[in-house]
């Protein structure tokens, strides 16, 4: 399971930051994190009520907003919680259940507000007041003294017709401000909104026609030619809101007017040529691009028209504001026209217009922690991230001296000419822009052979200060003196100072426990033969986990029980002389052995109803810490069609005392290997201790039966 002890360590701010920002109220699967713990619960509920919709557009709608009603006006939380924790209210319904007036006012925190109630309340009455009276009844500053985001119905009649959103006495505080204009307004208030970033309107343009795309675009130039004089130095973005029909019909007659060499109706709006920070944006059902009758050259270029155009899904307009969801899409809009033509550039040449430079993700919250923490953050998204995470260097200079330091960690490379990582290592080392040291020095894991060490030079490895773990393979030894060489100098300990752990493939070294380097050594992955001595085993003082691949070095024995005898004799020479340190000690068996143990075993036992002959060597009963293990499974080409259920379940029984062998390098390097049928991503050494807690917890119980 995932560990959480780093995490635990954090100050309480910083962990109740890092859920503050995992949860997504967009998603409903995050609600579940409230039901980690009570103290995870107390942060996340307020998170569950920071933003509110509510309609009354169907049944289930008005359902939803009764139960609501119930909770803030009867709630065991308190109407405080609720009014405390809402930042942002879509409500299209004033009149409803006489709530909204009552609501309102109490949400002092309040930071977005989108009120545009629905044809079916529009004229309902409200106490004598109409809706527009009861919204512009609240809006003001010493009600809402946080607001900042603002959606109104139309300009167009009743007092709403008078209310000029720009010289309100909220204006001075709002960064996004969107509303219907129905008619005309003054704009000179505009350009002393000095917060103001977002401005979206929606034209209700009377004398639109389908079929008079010229009429149209001439009406919304101008009215883009009067609002531009007044826009406030700090706006981003100006978003006009069209229909789907309108869009659609005018990406397709602008594609076809392009395409016949006349000059497109739109052009200038749709790229920007205005003014670079206005943006058309509509609310589709299906993109035009996407007709599949329509001939590929006209797709592309619609599809052209389309991209520099935000896009919102039916009816999200509807219920959220245009900056809370798809602000990413008016980003994505402004730099698409970053490399588009200008078709007033006489010379050709790509028109740079000056963008504001686009707003990415949001990382206000995360600079906020501490430099160690943010650092540790990084490294753990390295390590569990299932792409190439090296990416992550690239998010900024200070996150790249961070995971450079990670990406050199472990090197685990094979000679292969045709491996991108392989040439990408020996480039970096030999011809990089740092001394070769530097990257020797970060290298805490190292797995290569002799001709990759060819390659990086041979004096590559006594700059290796810092490995902890090394694997290497020593194929013919004797066949490369340089190479053998440097396999007495690592068990001298004349280089890798600091080695912990080893592994030597390909190769028996019957004194292997009297070298220097086993002194320091706390994992060691070896082959032996059946003649190796174990006295010098016990004078390991720091060696907790071995893994031993030993079989073949044994004689073949045509009596199973004989290779039973074998085999036990081995492991007992070995626990007799186990160091006191020792937690695993790791068998290594050919799976051919392991099948024909399984299944002598569950015939002795079930057939013929005798002892068997392999059961304290793969379930414990020698030590408890001694594992089985091998690769590929057993029961790979095994059938189990001519044995019956019982005999079956024995078999599996017994094999699932081994450990998949570890296809690592370093066998204590975390692999991914199937676990009944399922993929599931597990650290070899924990699945070898998993065994051995399993044993001593049946046998703990075993005692207490017998007591």
């Amino acid at each position: 399971m995932t560990k959480f002890h780093l995490f635990e360590s954090f100050p309480e701010d910083i962990r109740r930051l890092i859920f503050e920002i995992a949860f997504d109220e967009g998603y409903p699967g995050t609600n579940h994190l409230s039901v980690l713990s009570r103290e995870i619960n107390s942060w996340i509920q307020p998170l569950v009520y920071r933003c509110i919709t509510l309609q009354t557009l169907d049944h289930d709608d008005e359902n939803r907003f009764l139960r609501f009603i119930d909770m803030f006006r009867y709630g065991s939380r308190g109407k405080d919680f609720y009014a405390n924790s809402i930042k942002v209210v879509f409500i299209d319904d004033f009149t409803f259940q006489d709530f909204a007036l009552h609501f309102l006012p109490s949400c002092r925190y309040l930071v977005s507000l989108s009120c545009r109630p629905n044809p079916r309340s529009w004229s309902a009455p409200l106490g004598g007041k109409t809706p527009e009276d009861a919204i512009i009844s609240i809006l003001k500053p010493e009600v809402f003294p946080y607001l900042r985001k603002l959606s109104i119905p139309k300009l167009q009649s009743g007092p709403l017709h008078t209310f000029n959103p720009f010289i309100s006495p909220l204006a001075q505080n709002l960064t996004h401000l969107d509303f219907l204009l129905g008619s005309e307004l003054s704009w000179e208030g505009l350009k002393y909104m000095n917060c103001l970033q977002y401005l979206c309107i929606q034209p209700v343009m009377d004398t639109w026609l389908p079929s008079s795309y010229t009429e149209g675009g001439m009406q919304l130039e101008s009215l883009v030619d009067c609002v531009i004089p007044f826009l406030p130095s700090n706006l981003r973005c100006f978003l006009i809101w069209l229909s789907a029909t309108m869009v659609a019909n005018v990406a397709q007659e602008d594609t076809r007017r392009k395409l016949q060499n006349q000059t497109p109706i739109f052009a200038s709006l749709v790229h920007g040529w205005l003014d670079s920070r206005i943006i058309l944006a509509s609310s589709i059902n299906m993109r035009p691009d996407s007709d599949p009758g329509m001939p590929d050259y006209f797709r592309d270029e619609v599809k052209d028209f389309m991209d520099q155009t935000v896009l919102v899904v039916n009816g999200n307009f509807d219920s959220r504001l245009i900056w809370d969801n798809p602000a990413g899409k008016v980003q994505a809009a402004l730099r698409a026209r970053d490399s588009h033509w200008h078709p007033m550039n006489g010379l050709g040449l790509r028109s740079r217009i000056n963008l504001r430079p686009p707003v990415l993700a949001d990382f206000s919250l995360f600079n906020k922690f501490p430099e160690d923490i943010r650092r540790l953050i990084f490294e753990i998204a390295f390590e569990t991230t299932q792409a190439d995470s090296s990416y992550l260097a690239l998010v900024s200079r200070e996150t790249h001296s961070w995971v450079e330091q990670l990406i050199y960690r472990r090197i685990a490379l094979c000679c292969d000419s045709a491996s991108r990582r392989f040439n990408s290592f020996v480039d970096t080392v030999c011809h990089g822009r740092k001394e070769k040291s530097f990257y020797a020095n970060l290298i805490q894991s190292l797995s290569i052979n002799a001709d990759v060490l060819d390659h990086l030079g041979k004096g590559f490895l006594s700059l290796c200060e810092n490995v902890l773990s090394f694997s290497g393979s020593w194929t013919n030894l004797g066949s490369d003196p340089w190479w053998d060489d440097v396999l007495q100098s690592i068990l001298k300990c004349e280089i890798l100072p600091r080695i912990q752990k080893l592994s030597l493939r390909d190769i028996v070294l019957p004194d292997i426990f009297t070298h220097p380097v086993c002194q320091s050594l706390t994992h060691l992955d070896i082959c032996l033969d059946s003649s190796t001595p174990w006295d010098c085993f016990k004078a390991l003082p720091r060696l907790k986990h071995i893994r031993i691949d030993a079989l073949k070095g044994m004689p073949i024995r045509d009596d199973p029980i004989e290779a039973s005898r074998d085999v036990r004799e081995f492991i007992q020479s070995a626990v007799f002389n186990f160091p006191p340190s020792l937690e695993t000690f790791v068998f290594c068996v050919d799976p051919t052995f392991a099948l024909f143990a399984a299944t002598m075993d569950c015939e002795l036992k079930i057939l013929r109803g005798g002892p068997t002959i392999f059961a304290d060597i793969a379930r414990g009963g020698i030590d408890r810490r001694v594992v089985l293990s091998c690769k590929p499974s057993p029961l790979v080409n095994w059938s189990d069609q001519r044995v019956s259920q019982r005999q079956v379940d024995e078999i599996y029984n017994f094999l699932n005392q081994l450990v998949p062998y570890s296809s690592s390098l370093l066998p204590w390097d975390s692999d991914n290997f199937s676990v009944s049928g399922r993929e599931v991503e597990f650290d070899w050494l924990d699945a070898v201790k998993n065994i051995i807690c399993q044993r001593k917890d049946a046998s703990h119980h075993a005692n207490h039966e017998g007591d």
